[in-house]
C-alpha cells in the first residue's frame, strides 16, 4: 500500500533518493507494488551495507566518468564502455528516482559543454561531446527501462 502525503504529492517527480528514503523512514511512503505517477515505490532500496553505497553527490560520479570516457565509435557504446558508465555512477545500486536525477544532471552538465564547443565552431569536438551524452543517457535509460519506469 502507498500512503502519499499533500507535500510529497507535490514533490514526487523531484525526489531525490536521500528524499524518498527519508519519506518512507517518515511513513510518508509505505512500500508496496502500486504505482504512483509512474513510479514504483517497490523499487526503492535500502543502501545501507552496500559495498557500492552512494555516498557522494551524483556530480562527483559524473566528473570522475567524463574525465576520461570517450566512446570509441561514433553512435555505438561498447559493452566494455557500458560496463564502465555503470560501475562509475552506480547505477546497479540506484532506483528509477535517482536515475532519472543523474540522467538529468548528465543532459545538463554535457549540454552545456556542447554550447561551448558550437559557440568555438569546434564541430569535431561538439559531436563528440554529444555522442558521449547519447552514450551515457542511453546506458541510463536501460536501467530505468529494466526497473519498469518509462526513459
Amino acid at each position: 500500500m502507498v500512503r502519499i502525503t499533500e507535500r510529497l504529492v507535490m514533490d514526487i517527480h523531484h525526489l531525490t533518493v536521500e528524499q524518498a528514503q527519508s519519506a518512507y523512514r517518515n511513513g510518508e511512503i509505505v512500500l508496496g507494488s502500486e504505482d504512483f505517477c509512474g513510479v514504483r515505490f517497490d523499487n526503492i532500496p535500502d543502501y545501507m551495507g552496500k559495498e557500492d553505497e552512494i555516498t557522494e553527490p551524483d556530480f562527483t560520479y559524473l566528473r570522475r566518468l567524463i574525465k576520461d570516457f570517450h566512446p570509441a565509435e561514433r553512435g555505438v557504446i561498447s559493452c566494455e564502455e557500458m560496463e564502465k558508465v555503470e560501475d562509475v555512477l552506480l547505477l546497479k545500486s540506484r532506483n528509477i528516482l535517482s536515475l532519472r536525477n543523474l540522467r538529468n544532471l548528465v543532459v545538463a552538465v554535457l549540454d552545456g559543454r556542447v554550447k561551448d564547443y558550437r559557440a568555438n565552431y569546434d564541430i569535431d569536438q561538439e559531436l563528440s561531446e554529444m555522442d558521449r551524452i547519447s552514450a551515457i543517457t542511453h546506458v541510463i535509460d536501460k536501467h530505468i527501462f529494466e526497473r519498469g519506469g518509462e526513459p
